[in-house]
């Protein structure tokens, strides 16, 4: 695999498996979201950057693998969405202030990443220390002595990196893998690996596209992580 692509195709599969494994918010709000803050000055501290590169050197196959790669990634950006804060076009749709709706597609939600997540939209209480990850009522005590009571199966479940904590029907706890809280995106996600390990000529990179794909659905990512 030559050098020019072996970068590209690296930085895309980092941000797949850095937006696969982030815990973020919720998405409790009134029907109406103004800014209560000067959302069209904080927009001033960011800048805009064009992501570019070359690709005159890739062959017609490498160019339809990025084209499936940034697919990809567009699905974990949607599966990020849901973790940061739930729905985001029912989001968007109750923010009429052009500046303050841009500035929820930055922040992945209505709070404010870069002044200590703070809600920048009226309606919208403080994030959520659990995020969506945990029941919004949760504490972290009270998460703790539900892992102390918990069989040990059930508590390492709750524990990991690749579940969400949800409550069953008795208000128990229960782990929910994320190929099954996230289906939809990656299963869309795992198709474009396999589509792009299709076209790679590449064994070793054919190979690992493969076991990433299937890391996907399944949350076993060591086989891919050792490839």
């Amino acid at each position: 695999m030559n050098t020019p692509f072996r970068r590209l195709v690296t930085g895309i599969l980092l941000a797949l498996a850095a937006l696969s494994g982030c815990r973020e918010g919720g998405d409790t709000v009134e029907n109406t979201l103004e800014p209560i803050v000067d959302v069209e000055a904080r927009l001033a501290r960011y800048a805009t950057v064009r992501l570019d590169a070359d690709l005159s050197s890739l062959t017609s196959e490498q160019r339809r693998m990025v084209r499936l790669f940034i697919e990809a990634a567009e699905a974990m950006d949607r599966a990020f969405w849901k973790q940061a804060w739930g729905d985001r076009d029912a989001l968007l749709e109750r923010i009429r202030d052009p500046a303050a709706r841009e500035y929820a597609l930055l922040n992945y939600g209505p709070w404010d990443r870069l002044a200590g997540n703070e809600p920048f939209l009226s309606g919208v209480g403080p994030k959520p220390p659990g995020a969506r990850f945990f029941p919004p009522d949760m504490t972290k005590d009270a998460f703790d002595r539900a892992l102390a009571a918990a069989p040990d199966d059930l508590a390492e479940a709750l524990r990991s990196h690749y579940t969400v904590v949800r409550r069953d029907e008795d208000g128990g706890l229960r782990a929910v893998p994320y190929h099954e809280e996230y289906a939809e995106e990656v299963r869309f996600a795992a198709d474009r690996l396999r589509r792009a390990a299709a076209l790679a000529r590449d064994p070793g990179l054919r190979r690992y596209l493969e076991l990433r794909a299937r890391a996907l659905v399944t949350d076993d990512y060591r086989p891919s992580d050792m490839a």
